[in-house]
C-alpha cells in the first residue's frame, strides 16, 4: 500500500496495550540511538525519564507528528507540545537548544517506527539527519540512495536520490519482493493528475523517475521482481498513451487497449476540451469517492474527506443530504438533517433580515464542514466503532463542546470520533483559510443560542456556544 494522506498510517497491532509497548521501545531506541551519537542525553531523554513505564499511544504519535514537521522551534506553548509533556517529565528543564534539537529527534522516531514496518510515512515527510537508520535492511531504499548526486551526475541521479525514497516511505516495502507495479503506476497517475490540475488535494511529489525507477529494478534484481518486461512495455505504452487520466493502469490491462498497437484518436472541436475535462474530472473524483465508501476503515474515512468535493446534483437545500456522500447513501440521517438544515435556513435569514447579508458562498462552505462532519464522518465513524456516544446529535443541544469539539472529556476513550476542529483541519489547513470557517460557524451557534434559548429542544436557556474562537482558532503569524 501507498499513504497518500498527509499523516502516518499505523500497519502496527490495533490492541492498544501492544500498540503503547512498540511506540515506548522504538522510542527508547531512538533515545538511545542519539545518546550514542551525540554522547549526552538529549531533549527526548529529558523528556521522558521513566518512558518504560508510561504509555505512548496514538495521540502521543499524532502530537509528535506535528512538531516534528514544524518549520520553526515549536512553541512550549502550542497545543502538541503540552500533550507531548503528558506523557512525560512536566517538569523538565529544556534549553532553546533541546527544544530545537526536539525536531530532529522527533523525526528519527518516526523513521524508526517506519523502518519496523509499524506505519507508512506521508510523502510529505522531511527527513532528518539520521534519515541513514531508515536504510537498514530495507533493499530497495539502499538501492535507491546509491545515486548519490555528485556534480556532473546525470539529472535524475537527484530525483533517484531525493524524491524516490518519499515515496518508498509511504509504502511498507522492503524488498524487490514488495515492490507493486499497479500500486506505483497508481501513484504516478496521482501526479499526473494533480500537475494537470484534475486533483483537489495536494499531491507532493511529482519530479519522481516513476518508469526509470521499475526499469532498474528489474534489471538489478533479475528474477526477484513480480511484473515481466511484458508488463514494463504496457505500462510505458498506457503513461504515454491517451488512456492515463480516464484509465488505471489495472484498469488499462483489463480493458484491452494494451493490445491496440494503434489507439484510434477521436477528433474532438477545442470548444468541446473543456467540458469533456470536467466529466472526466468529476467523474474520476466521484469513482475514487465510490470506492473509498465500500471501505469499513477509518483511514478510507479520512481520504474520501479529505477528497471530497460537493456531487453534481446534489440538493442545495440545507435540509435535504440525498446524494450529497456519494457511497455512504445507507447511512444517512434524513430526520435530524431535516432539524439542522431548517436551522441553517433560518440562521441565513436572519443574516439577510438584520443585516442584509446574503447567503454568501464562503459562509456557506463553512457550514458544509459542519454538516459534512454531522452527516457523513459521524455516521461512517459509528458503522466502524459502533460506539453509542457519539451518535450524531439530534439538535444543537446535544452537540457538546466537551464531545465533539474541544473533546476535553474524553481522555478515557481509547477510539473516539476526529473533534469538529479536527475534521476541518484535514483540508482547511492554514489559519487564513481555517480560521475564517471557525469563525462563521461560531456565528452560527451563537445565533442558536440568542434566538432559541426558549426552546427546550434546540436549545433552552443553559445553551452555551460551544465553540470559542479565542481556543479553537489557530495562531496567525505577524506579516
Amino acid at each position: 500500500m501507498i499513504n497518500l494522506t498527509n499523516r502516518p498510517i499505523w500497519l502496527g497491532p490495533r490492541d492498544l496495550e501492544d500498540a503503547c509497548g512498540l511506540i515506548g521501545l522504538a522510542l527508547s531506541d531512538c533515545i538511545a540511538l542519539r545518546k550514542m551519537r551525540f554522547n549526552s542525553i538529549n531533549s527526548l531523554g529529558k523528556l521522558f525519564p521513566q518512558r518504560h513505564t508510561s504509555q505512548f499511544d496514538f495521540a502521543f504519535l499524532e502530537s509528535a507528528y506535528v512538531l516534528s514537521q514544524s518549520r520553526v522551534t515549536p512553541k512550549t506553548s502550542s497545543l502538541e507540545f503540552i500533550v507531548l509533556l503528558t506523557y512525560g517529565n512536566k517538569n523538565a528543564a529544556l534549553s532553546a537548544r533541546d527544544i530545537s534539537e526536539l525536531r530532529v529527534a522527533l523525526k528519527t522516531l518516526f523513521l524508526l517506527l517506519w523502518q519496523r514496518r509499524l506505519i507508512t510515512l506521508p510523502m510529505q515527510f522531511v527527513t532528518a539527519i539520521h534519515a541513514d537508520v531508515a536504510q537498514r535492511d530495507n533493499e530497495l531504499l539502499e538501492y535507491a540512495k546509491t545515486f548519490k548526486p555528485y556534480p556532473s551526475a546525470p539529472k535524475f541521479y537527484k530525483q533517484f536520490y531525493s524524491y524516490v525514497p518519499r515515496v518508498l516511505m509511504a509504502t511498507n516495502w522492503n524488498t524487490p519482493e514488495d515492490f507493486s507495479l499497479l500500486e506505483w503506476a497508481d501513484a504516478q497517475r496521482l501526479s499526473i493528475l494533480h500537475k494537470s490540475g484534475l486533483l483537489d488535494f495536494n499531491f507532493p511529489v511529482e519530479t519522481v523517475p516513476w518508469q526509470k525507477f521499475p526499469s532498474l529494478l528489474m534489471d538489478v534484481f533479475p528474477g526477484r521482481v513480480s511484473y515481466t518486461h511484458d508488463d514494463l512495455k504496457a505500462y510505458s505504452r498506457w503513461v504515454t498513451g491517451h488512456n492515463v487520466k480516464s484509465l488505471s493502469f489495472k484498469e488499462f490491462q483489463d480493458s484491452g487497449a494494451i493490445n491496440n498497437k494503434q489507439p484510434k484518436k477521436v477528433n474532438v472541436l477545442k470548444r468541446a476540451n473543456k467540458p469533456r475535462t470536467q466529466t472526466n474530472r468529476q467523474k474520476l473524483l466521484l469513482e475514487n469517492l465510490v470506492s473509498l465508501a465500500q471501505l469499513q476503515q477509518h483511514d478510507a474515512c479520512l481520504q474520501y474527506f479529505k477528497s471530497y468535493v460537493t456531487p453534481k446534483g446534489a440538493s442545495n437545500s440545507w435540509a435535504d443530504i440525498e446524494g450529497r456522500y456519494p457511497g455512504r447513501e445507507a447511512y444517512e440521517l434524513t430526520a435530524i438533517s431535516k432539524t439542522w438544515g431548517t436551522l441553517i435556513d433560518r440562521y441565513f435569514k436572519r443574516r439577510k433580515r438584520d443585516q442584509g447579508l446574503e447567503e454568501v458562498k464562503t459562509v456557506a462552505g463553512s457550514l458544509r464542514y459542519l454538516q459534512s462532519y454531522l452527516f457523513g464522518y459521524l455516521p461512517w465513524w459509528q458503522a466502524i466503532y459502533q460506539e453509542p456516544r457519539f451518535l450524531t446529535p439530534e439538535t444543537p443541544k446535544k452537540f457538546l463542546r466537551g464531545i465533539f469539539v474541544g473533546q476535553l472529556s474524553l481522555d478515557e476513550f481509547e477510539d473516539k470520533p476526529l473533534s469538529l476542529l479536527e475534521f476541518i483541519a484535514l483540508k482547511r489547513v492554514r489559519p487564513s483559510t481555517y480560521n475564517p470557517c471557525i469563525r462563521q460557524i461560531n456565528d452560527f451557534f451563537a445565533f442558536i443560542e440568542s434566538d432559541y434559548s426558549d426552546d427546550e429542544i434546540i436549545a433552552g436557556p443553559s445553551y452555551r456556544n460551544p465553540m470559542s474562537i479565542k481556543s479553537d482558532t489557530m495562531r496567525e503569524s505577524r506579516p
